[in-house]
């Protein structure tokens, strides 16, 4: 959503994501802030049920956010070498055999 993976080291720092560079610190200062100010705001005004609402949605949108951000950080799997057998509509398996293995086609 908002944050991006260079922002944060690899490693947790707990429930937050660790930042290296001031977009990352401007990122966990302004959920906190998004998370805490309309929460305590909503409790002083005595609307309690409103402000746990509240505490869940926003949580639940960092969490989502933060989720994001380290499914980006984790390193992409490698495209398939050009040696990869791929069975597709075009390929003739009635005569495909392994060193293991003979594949029949049954129709």
């Amino acid at each position: 959503m908002f944050g991006k993976p260079e922002w944060f080291q690899a490693e947790k720092a707990g429930f937050v994501l660790r930042p290296v560079t001031w977009q990352g610190w401007t990122f966990n200062g302004l959920w906190t802030s998004a998370v805490l100010l309309p929460f305590v705001g909503l409790a002083t005004a005595t609307l309690f049920p409103e402000a746990l609402v509240w505490l869940a949605v926003s949580i639940g949108g960092y969490w989502f956010d933060k989720r994001q951000v380290e499914k980006d950080m984790k390193p992409k799997s490698p495209e398939p070498e050009s040696d990869v057998f791929v069975i597709d509509e075009e390929t003739d398996i009635s005569r495909v055999a392994t060193e293991n293995y003979q594949l029949n086609l049954r129709r």
